[in-house]
């Protein structure tokens, strides 16, 4: 079976300017049912890049699991009781930038009665591992630290216990 490819067909950046290369932190959520917290956003017009995980840039010298922690909190009203680091890789190892580090969370609770921040554009969707691995494929992630995270925790957590590594 052949799947078709939905590749996009413009360059990002728009105004020419090539991104700036910064360190990420990135967390892959699970629920109790285990399934994956997305967050969705159709602000671009279409799908294409529309499914977002927890992920943020971080200071220099921050520390990225405390940074990763805040994010969720500040995006999400969501808080994690366990959390397994999965690794850190850098985007660029000729020049040594770019590093983004990755995460599993689970165990989640909430600090508002309905799990998520109005005050942000994104809706909170929670998705299994087969809309995940569609994603994947279909374009609707398509940020590359996203799709690795994603990738990582799939693959690492399955085989990991969470309760070794509680913060």
């Amino acid at each position: 079976m052949i799947m078709a490819l939905n590749i996009p067909n413009h360059t990002p950046g728009t105004n020419g300017l090539r991104p700036e290369i910064c360190d990420h932190a990135n967390v892959l959520v699970f629920d109790a049912e285990n399934r994956i917290l997305i967050l969705e956003d159709y602000g671009r017009g279409s799908a294409w890049g529309s499914w977002r995980i927890i992920s943020c840039s971080l200071a220099h010298e921050e520390d990225p699991l405390t940074a990763v922690k805040h994010t969720l909190l500040a995006q999400t009203g969501l808080w994690a009781a366990d959390w397994i680091y999965l690794g850190s890789y850098v985007l660029d190892d000729i020049r040594q930038i770019g590093i983004s580090h990755f995460f599993c969370a689970r165990n989640i609770g909430s600090t508002n009665s309905n799990g998520s921040n109005s005050s942000h554009a994104h809706k909170i969707k929670w998705a299994r591992g087969h809309e995940i691995r569609e994603a994947l494929l279909d374009g609707r992630i398509a940020i590359i630290h996203h799709a690795a995270a994603i990738t990582l925790s799939l693959v690492m957590c399955d085989r990991m216990q969470f309760n070794r590594h509680k913060t």
